[in-house]
């Protein structure tokens, strides 16, 4: 969290909550999209909490055996996701797959207060205010890049980047996940 103090243009973060406990992850997070709203600092970070990657990433890259599999918003990962019948889709946050398999396929962020509008939506029963939209960030000229990456450690082993091309708009945050062994600390 120090890094945030010096006013970076990009920060790269592999699992930097990883350590923390749910509230704490969560400050942490918060600092960290001030910093991005407030400064315009670029964060790509790995992270296995797609809950926390969902709520607080502008856009999230799935990596698979090396190369990304799938990118877009939370929501756009979801249906991707439930589209392939991709096993990642039960990791998602229940309100985006509830958003999903009742086919009401709203704009949200995955937080409580568009699940309860959601369940108000669903059930006509549930008397609460419309969630607040984060805008969608500026699609912007890409302020990183790579075009067909490929990376081994050891020349005799198989390759744990396979010809990734990935790109990162300025001011944004994006989440890389993946399983273990995916990629995603090599690729950063």
């Amino acid at each position: 969290a120090s890094v945030l103090t010096a006013s970076p243009e990009l920060i790269l973060a592999d699992e930097p909550c990883s350590q923390l406990d749910p509230v704490s992850a969560c400050k942490f997070y918060d600092a960290l999209s001030r910093t991005v709203s407030d400064l315009g600092t670029t964060v790509i970070m790995t992270t296995h909490s797609l809950d926390l990657a969902a709520l607080y990433a502008d856009s999230i890259t799935a990596l698979k055996n090396g190369s990304v599999e799938y990118k877009g918003t939370a929501q756009e990962l979801c249906s991707e996701l439930h589209e392939n019948a991709d096993p990642l889709f039960y990791s998602m946050p229940e309100v985006l797959r509830i958003n999903e398999l009742t086919g009401l396929k709203k704009k949200m962020r995955p937080d409580v207060s568009s699940g309860r509008s959601m369940i108000k939506e669903l059930c006509g029963t549930y008397d609460v205010n419309p969630p607040e939209i984060r805008p969608e960030p500026d699609q912007k000229s890409p302020f990183v890049s790579m075009s067909h990456v490929t990376f081994r450690f050891v020349r005799t082993q198989k390759d744990v980047l396979n010809d990734l091309s990935a790109s990162f708009a300025a001011g944004t945050v994006t989440a890389v996940i993946g399983g273990n062994g995916s990629g995603k600390t090599t690729m950063i």
